[in-house]
């Protein structure tokens, strides 16, 4: 990935943190599904928009990276493709 890519998903990232901060009672507004962070829900909104638009979908692959993050802070565990259920110890 070019490194003028990483900086428009960083940019984009700040972006989203700024208007959580300062325009809190707006970004508030957007909907939000069981444990999924309103990034979450950009993300997807994002993806499906984004589709013919690199910038946002560009956008959205940030949003998705601070959702994942979120969740991850929360707790919440994603089970991968070896995940069998089993502790290997």
């Amino acid at each position: 990935m070019p490194l003028k890519v990483k900086g428009e998903l960083a940019a984009w990232g700040g972006l989203m943190g700024y208007l959580s901060v300062e325009k809190a009672d707006t970004y508030n507004q957007i909907p939000t599904f069981g444990k999924l962070p309103r990034e979450g829900v950009i993300a997807l909104a994002g993806h499906f928009l984004g589709r013919k638009h690199k910038h946002i979908d560009r956008a959205a692959a940030a949003a998705a990276a601070i959702a994942g993050f979120k969740l991850g802070e929360q707790g919440f565990k994603i089970s991968g493709y070896d995940d069998d259920g089993y502790d290997d110890e």
